[in-house]
């Protein structure tokens, strides 16, 4: 049920705020672009296509780790979500432990905020999350940052009956 609902979560990142119009161009994160084709995304080394679901045009393809992320993602990564539309990559979305159940510390944010500033990104908008560790287990937070990637949401949200998760949601934004 916990990995259900963090797909849920995971899938709904993904339509966030969606606009249509791809740059096969563009950088998307993990050394994908976006617009990049299903079949080419299944050829990256490590990346697994097999478990996904379509409907009218959009497919949401997941990716789960066992323990922790594998190249081409970042070690702390516990479950990644492509998701497609017409069969191009539309949406990356990264997700990781924060804290167990029961307890409040930051885990591995600081560690997906100094990944962000390697690509770039201007995380001082983010510092808020890194004060507020100990709230986590009683509120959920959300930031939307434009980048060089398109737009980035970073969120932390707590979970029923299983800890604190964060995510990052990678998307192109339309022209």
């Amino acid at each position: 049920m916990k990995k259900g609902i963090i797909a849920g979560l995971l899938t709904l990142a993904c339509f966030n705020g969606y606009a249509a119009g791809l740059n096969t161009e563009a950088k998307a994160p993990f050394g994908l672009k976006w617009g990049q084709n299903f079949e080419d995304v299944g050829k990256v080394e490590d990346i697994d296509l097999s478990n996904c679901k379509g409907m009218r045009g959009y497919k949401a393809c997941e990716i789960d780790f066992f323990l922790e992320g594998q190249e081409p993602f970042t070690p702390w990564t516990s479950n990644i979500i492509l998701m497609f539309k017409n069969d191009r990559l539309m949406s990356v979305v990264n997700s990781y432990s924060v804290s167990e159940f029961k307890k409040s510390d930051c885990g591995n944010i600081p560690k997906e905020i100094n990944y962000l500033s390697s690509l770039n990104v201007d995380t001082a908008q983010l510092g808020e999350f890194k004060k507020s560790c100990g709230d986590f287990e009683n509120k959920s937070m959300k930031k939307t940052i434009k980048t060089s990637y398109g737009s980035v949401e970073f969120a932390v949200t707590k979970i029923p009956f299983a800890g604190v998760v964060g995510y990052t949601s990678y998307r192109l934004d339309g022209e």
